[in-house]
């Protein structure tokens, strides 16, 4: 049996734009999401933390015109914790998962189940995978 979920968890928003990272985040207290149909929820164990975080606090990622408030960070692993009523039964509750998906810095996040991969053990080694990976296969494509 799944443990009860907390209410309320904490994540990282950005505010402000500003190339300090500390000035322009803040933690908030958020209420517990629920996971849609075909989405997961994970509870982060490890995040990735990098260049690219500040550069998207500062604001230099934007074409859009987005501006806070807004979650940070690109990529963590997890552990889930709910499934929605629509997930293929591929994964479990307390299967370990990796992802990369924007507002990362959060003690929780629903992600869509096709959006992330299994991994055999919330190992924080898996973290730099996804983005070596990554940066490896445009630098292949270019």
């Amino acid at each position: 049996m799944a443990a009860a979920l907390p209410r309320t968890f904490r994540r990282i928003l950005c505010e402000k734009l500003s190339p300090d990272f500390r000035q322009a985040t803040k933690i908030v207290d958020a209420p517990m999401p629920k996971p849609g149909a075909k989405d997961l929820l994970v509870k982060n164990r490890y995040l990735g933390i990098n260049a690219s975080d500040i550069n998207f606090t500062a604001g230099r990622y934007f074409n859009s015109g987005e501006q806070p408030p807004f979650g940070v960070g690109f990529e963590a692993i997890g552990e889930v914790v709910a499934l929605g009523n629509q997930c293929r039964g591929k994964l479990q509750i307390g299967n370990h998962v990796a992802y990369m998906q924007n507002e990362s810095f959060s003690e929780y996040v629903v992600i869509p189940e096709k959006a992330v991969f299994p991994i055999p053990s919330c190992n924080p080694e898996y973290i730099p995978f996804m983005v070596s990976g990554l940066t490896a296969s445009i630098a292949l494509d270019q």
